[in-house]
């Protein structure tokens, strides 16, 4: 984990750059008709830059990984440095697949560039299922070198099929990567900021008990899971409409489209954060209790689960406003609300670490995202006229409410979790499944009664689908 901090940092940095400005960028050189040479300037300009960071992280590696795992012994720092080392081909790899992933999007291509992760993920897997014995943690990065090569092949692949090809000798001098790059700079000094956030977050988080940060990390990449599978996958697909949208002027159909986006956040999140409170240990259980992670390590992840999951909400909302603010090319509005809620994220951290202990950080989290919530909220309003809050809270209130009545009903089934009959692998699978069911059909149910919109949209697409297909 601390090997792979590094090169996440960097490699995230210029992802969260890219997928800031490209698209909104490339929508208006189509005007032009010279979008081939703005992306191979692009392309260059990014290989370059990740290659030369890269040689720097490579040399400076034993000083950071001291830096930032000061508690670590003379062995650990070594392999921490190794593994840094070779985790490197990630921070030239990464932000050049963003370029393409963001290139096929802006050409209607969403399912391939949306499976990025995935396969990074299922070759980590693959290599950890296969090669662990004869590899040991070296599995692990060859998983990702194998993935992240295959991902890109597959890109490069699909890029055929557009019509669009690198054009060789293209400068960095082009008009539009110089805009790209003006946009570009608030957003890394926000960036910045965050990453030294994530050393306090570790520094605190090393001063508590041996494993608080695998805790930490387990239970947030829990929480994360509705917001990437849902929210995440969606904005891939609404951000080149959003871009499309902000380069023809129509700002009105911008704004009904992120009050439809973020309805549909509210009509699926809510149910999602109550259950995960329910049923948060038997769902920690289910997917990581085995090996070394024991039954005290399930209590101390449900804890910080606990205190993470109330900020999934801003959090998801935060992410859909993101985009806004990356389609009308405010980038400095966002960059100074992002500062600004770091600032407070980082104050909290330290106060409420000191005062209530572990889950002082994820319960910071939660605060600070519904404080940067409601901040791009007023500030969408006030400078931009997005009048969103009260139609997005007004619907979000009958989420709740069906949500609230979904989890009543559904407490009951916690007396059960630790029956015999869920005590195996397969069993915990069955009982979180009928859980799962449950929940879906009761918080449907309700939805419909109290006459939720999404609902009824959904079931209208899915008829349409039915009928389409006789």
């Amino acid at each position: 984990m601390m090997a792979l901090l590094l090169p996440v940092i960097i490699y995230e940095l210029f992802i969260n750059g890219i997928s800031a400005t490209f698209l909104p960028v490339y929508a208006n050189r189509r005007k032009y008709g010279d979008e081939k040479i703005f992306f191979s300037s692009v392309f260059s300009a990014v290989g370059l830059g990740t290659i030369l960071i890269s040689a720097i992280l490579f040399v400076s590696a034993p000083d950071l990984v001291k830096l930032i795992a000061s508690g670590f012994s003379a062995e650990a720092r070594v392999l921490t440095v190794d593994l840094t080392r070779l985790l490197l081909f990630l921070v030239v790899s990464m932000p050049l697949s963003a370029v393409l992933s963001n290139l096929l999007n802006a050409n209607d291509m969403f399912a391939i560039p949306a499976l990025g992760k995935a396969v990074n993920f299922a070759c980590v897997i693959l290599t950890a299922a296969l090669l662990v014995k004869t590899m040991g943690i070296y599995s692990l990065v060859l998983g990702y070198f194998i993935g992240g090569i295959i991902f890109f092949a597959v890109q490069i692949y699909l890029l055929r099929g557009t019509g669009i090809k690198y054009v060789p000798g293209s400068g960095l001098d082009h008009p539009a990567l110089k805009e790209m790059g003006l946009l570009l700079l608030p957003l890394l000094a926000a960036s910045l900021v965050n990453y030294v956030t994530m050393f306090v977050v570790l520094s605190v988080a090393a001063s508590f008990a041996e494993g608080s940060v695998a805790a930490l990390n387990y239970a947030f990449e829990v929480v994360s899971i509705p917001s990437n599978m849902f929210v995440l996958a969606a904005m891939t697909v609404v951000l080149p409409t959003f871009s499309r949208q902000a380069a023809e002027g129509d700002l009105d159909g911008l704004k009904e489209l992120t009050i439809k986006g973020l309805r549909f956040i509210s009509f699926i999140i809510f149910p999602f954060i109550l259950g995960m409170i329910i049923f948060r240990e038997p769902l920690i259980r289910l997917l990581f209790e085995r090996g070394k992670f024991t039954a005290g390590s399930t209590a101390v992840t449900s804890s910080a689960l606990l205190f993470y999951i109330c900020g999934t909400f801003g959090l998801a909302v935060v992410t859909l406003l993101t985009r806004v603010f990356y389609a009308i090319k405010d980038i400095k509005t966002l960059s100074r609300i992002n500062i600004f809620t770091i600032i407070i994220n980082i104050a909290l951290i330290l106060i409420l670490s000191k005062t209530v202990g572990f889950t002082g950080i994820p319960m910071t989290f939660s605060i600070t995202s519904s404080v940067q919530m409601l901040i791009m909220m007023a500030f969408l309003e006030k400078k931009h006229g997005f009048c969103i809050a009260r139609p997005f809270f007004k619907s979000g209130l009958k989420h709740a409410v069906a949500s609230g009545i979904m989890a009543a009903a559904c407490i009951p089934l916690v007396l059960f979790k630790d029956y015999p009959l869920f005590s195996s692998m397969s069993g915990r699978l069955i009982y979180l499944s009928m859980v799962f069911i449950a929940g879906t059909i009761l918080y449907t149910s309700v939805s419909f009664v109290t006459k939720v919109d999404e609902v009824k949209f959904v079931l209208e697409k899915l008829r349409h689908q039915k009928t389409n297909e006789r």
